[in-house]
C-alpha cells in the first residue's frame, strides 16, 4: 500500500509541475513565447513545442484571432519532412479558417501562401497556384509588399517548373534586388539570402548560360561558407555539378556530385543522380549509369515529385531493357514514361493557361490600379486619366473576349469541315499533269511509284528525306521533285507532310484508341521526330492545333 501511495503521490507532484509550468507560460508576452520558440526549434524540438502550445493556448484564451493563427504557424513550423506535410496543411487551413473574416495586413493572405508553398513542394501545382492567387488578392488589397515579393518568388517557381526560363530568371533578379535592400539583410535573413543566390544560379542554368550561372555558384559557396550554412553550401555544389555535366567536364562534374549526394535528398537527390548518370553514360560506362538512373525513377516513386530529366530517365531505362531483351522491365518502364508524359501533360495545359491569364494579367491591372490611386482625384486631369485608363481597359477586355470567341467559332468550323470531308474525295479532285521537263512515260512511273508508297503508307516511316525516297522508287530526287512540285502542285516536303496529317486525321476519326495517345507519341508513330514539327505541320495543313482536334473528337 506504502508502495502504490507514493508512486501516486508521485504522479500527482509531477503532474502539477508540468501543468504549473504550462500555465506559467500563460502569464509570459506572446513576444516572449515567440523568442523562445525561435531559440529551441532546431535544437529542442519537444521544448519549442511547449511555447507554441502555449502561445496557442494564451490567444485562445484571449479570444484573439490573430495570435490564435500565429499559434498555428509556429506549430507548423516544427512539421519538416514531406511525410508530414498533410499535418502542415491542417495547420494552414486552420489559419485561413479563423482569419478568414479578418481585415489584418498579413492574413488571410498568409494561410493561403504557405499552403501553397506546401502542395508545390507535394507536387500538388494546380491547388498550389490557386492557393498563391487567392494569397495575391488579399496582400493586394492590404498592400503588403513582402507578401507580393513572396508571391513573385513562388510564382517564378511554377514558370521555372513549366520551362519558362526567361520569365523566370527576370522575377529572380528582381526577388534578389528585393532582399539585397532589406537592412542587416545577410544577419537578419541569410537562408532567404542564399535561396535568392540559389535561385538566379539555377535560372541561369536551365537557360544555359553557364558563365552567369557560374558567378552566382561561387558567390553562392563564398557566402555560406561565411553564414555557415551547410546545407545551401552543398545546395551550391550539386550545381556545381551539374554546370560541369552542361561543359561536358564529366569526370570532375561526378567528383562534384559525389561529394554533394550525402547531403542531399529527395528533389535534390534526383537531380544529382540524374546529372551523375548522364555523366557516366556519356563517359561509357552504361551499366553504371543505369544504376543511378533506377535511384532517380525510385525517388520518384517514392515522391510523386516530377524532376527535370525524369523524361529522359525512362527513356535511359527502355533503351536498357531493350539492349537485354527484358520485356518485362520494358513494359514497366514504358508505363512509368506515359504516366509522366499524362502528368506533363495535364500540368502544364492547366498552369501555364492560369499563370498567363490569372497572374500575368493581374500585374497589370495592378500596376493600373497602383497608378489610378497615385493620381488627385480632386483635379481634371486624374479624372481624364482614369476615364482613359477603364475604356483602354474595356476595350482590352472587350477585344479580348472577341477575339477569344472568334477563335474558337473559327477552330469549330476548321474542325467540322475535317469531319464532313473525306480523304478519298479531296484527292478525287487533283488532276494530274505532266511535267514538260520529263519525258511522260517516266513521269507515269514514277506517278505509279507514288501511288504505290501511298497506299502502302511508306510516309509514315521516320527519317524520311527526298533521296531516301527518290532511292526507294528507283528514280533520281531531281525527277522526283518535278514530278512532285508539278503534279501535287507542292514542294517534296509539303507532300510528306499533308499525307501524314490526312492519316493521322482519318486515323483518329475511326481509332477511339489512338486517340488515347499522348501528342509525342502520335507524332512518333507517324515519322516526326518531335511533338513540335508534328504540332507544326498539323495547324499548318487543318488551322487547328491537334489537342483540340482531338478534344474535340472525344466530345462530340
Amino acid at each position: 500500500m506504502k508502495t502504490i501511495f507514493f508512486t501516486l503521490f508521485f504522479i500527482i507532484v509531477n503532474c502539477n509541475l508540468i501543468f504549473g509550468q504550462a500555465d506559467s507560460l500563460l502569464i509570459k508576452s506572446y513576444e516572449y513565447l515567440e523568442n523562445q520558440f525561435y531559440e529551441n526549434e532546431y535544437d529542442f524540438r519537444e521544448k519549442a513545442r511547449s511555447y507554441a502550445d502555449a502561445y496557442l493556448k494564451k490567444g485562445k484564451l484571449e479570444n484573439d484571432t490573430i495570435q490564435i493563427a500565429r499559434g498555428y504557424k509556429l506549430i507548423s513550423y516544427l512539421f519538416i519532412d514531406s511525410e508530414e506535410i498533410p499535418s502542415i496543411l491542417k495547420y494552414c487551413d486552420s489559419i485561413i479558417n479563423i482569419t478568414k473574416n479578418s481585415k489584418h495586413r498579413s492574413y488571410p493572405a498568409y494561410g493561403y501562401y504557405q499552403k501553397g508553398v506546401w502542395l508545390f513542394e507535394q507536387g500538388n501545382y494546380k491547388e498550389a497556384l490557386d492557393n498563391y492567387l487567392i494569397a495575391k488578392k488579399y496582400a493586394t488589397e492590404r498592400n503588403n509588399k513582402n507578401q507580393l515579393n513572396n508571391i513573385k518568388l513562388v510564382i517564378a517557381a511554377l514558370k521555372d517548373r513549366y520551362g519558362e526560363y526567361e520569365e523566370s530568371i527576370i522575377l529572380y533578379n528582381q526577388y534578389l534586388d528585393y532582399i539585397m535592400n532589406i537592412d542587416n539583410f545577410k544577419e537578419d535573413h541569410p537562408q532567404i539570402y542564399l535561396a535568392g543566390i540559389y535561385n538566379v544560379a539555377n535560372g541561369y542554368l536551365r537557360l544555359r548560360k553557364l558563365d552567369s550561372a557560374d558567378v552566382y555558384i561561387n558567390r553562392g559557396l563564398e557566402e555560406s561558407k561565411i553564414l555557415n550554412d551547410t546545407s545551401s553550401y552543398y545546395d551550391f555544389l550539386s550545381s556545381l555539378g551539374t554546370t560541369l555535366y552542361f561543359k561536358k567536364d564529366y569526370e570532375k562534374a561526378i567528383n562534384i556530385l559525389n561529394e554533394a549526394i550525402p547531403h542531399r535528398k529527395n528533389y535534390g537527390l534526383a537531380i544529382c543522380y540524374f546529372n551523375k548518370a548522364e555523366c557516366l553514360k556519356n563517359l561509357g560506362e552504361i551499366d553504371k549509369s543505369i544504376i543511378f538512373f533506377k535511384k532517380s525513377d525510385s525517388i520518384y516513386q517514392e515522391t510523386k515529385y516530377v524532376f527535370p530529366g525524369l523524361r529522359k530517365v525512362y527513356e535511359s531505362l527502355i533503351d536498357d531493357a531493350k539492349s537485354k531483351d527484358n520485356i518485362q522491365d520494358q513494359l514497366l518502364y514504358i508505363e512509368r514514361l506515359l504516366e509522366t508524359d499524362s502528368i506533363l501533360d495535364s500540368d502544364f495545359e492547366y498552369i501555364s493557361k492560369n499563370i498567363i491569364r490569372k497572374y500575368d494579367t493581374t500585374l497589370l491591372l495592378d500596376e493600373k490600379q497602383l497608378i489610378i490611386n497615385r493620381l488627385d482625384k480632386k483635379t481634371r486631369k486624374a479624372s481624364y486619366i482614369i476615364s482613359i485608363l477603364i475604356i483602354i481597359s474595356l476595350v482590352l477586355v472587350l477585344g479580348s473576349l472577341y477575339i477569344i470567341r472568334y477563335r474558337e467559332k473559327l477552330y469549330k468550323k476548321r474542325f467540322n469541315k475535317l469531319i464532313n470531308e473525306s480523304k478519298s474525295n479531296k484527292n478525287s479532285k487533283e488532276e494530274k499533269s505532266v511535267s514538260n521537263e520529263i519525258a511522260n512515260d517516266v513521269t507515269t512511273i514514277i506517278l505509279q511509284k507514288l501511288q504505290k508508297f501511298e497506299k502502302e503508307k511508306k510516309y509514315i516511316e521516320q527519317g524520311l528525306t527526298l533521296n531516301k525516297v527518290a532511292d526507294l522508287l528507283q528514280t533520281n530526287s531531281s525527277y522526283l521533285s518535278k514530278v512532285v512540285n508539278v503534279n501535287m502542285k507542292k514542294t517534296f516536303n509539303t507532300y510528306i507532310n499533308d499525307l501524314r496529317i490526312e492519316y493521322v486525321i482519318e486515323r483518329l476519326k475511326k481509332d477511339k484508341q489512338f486517340r488515347k495517345y499522348t501528342i509525342a507519341s502520335i507524332s512518333e508513330e507517324v515519322g516526326y521526330a518531335n511533338s513540335q514539327s508534328f504540332a507544326n505541320a498539323f495547324y499548318k495543313k487543318t488551322g487547328i492545333k491537334p489537342s483540340y482536334f482531338i478534344k474535340q473528337l472525344g466530345a462530340s
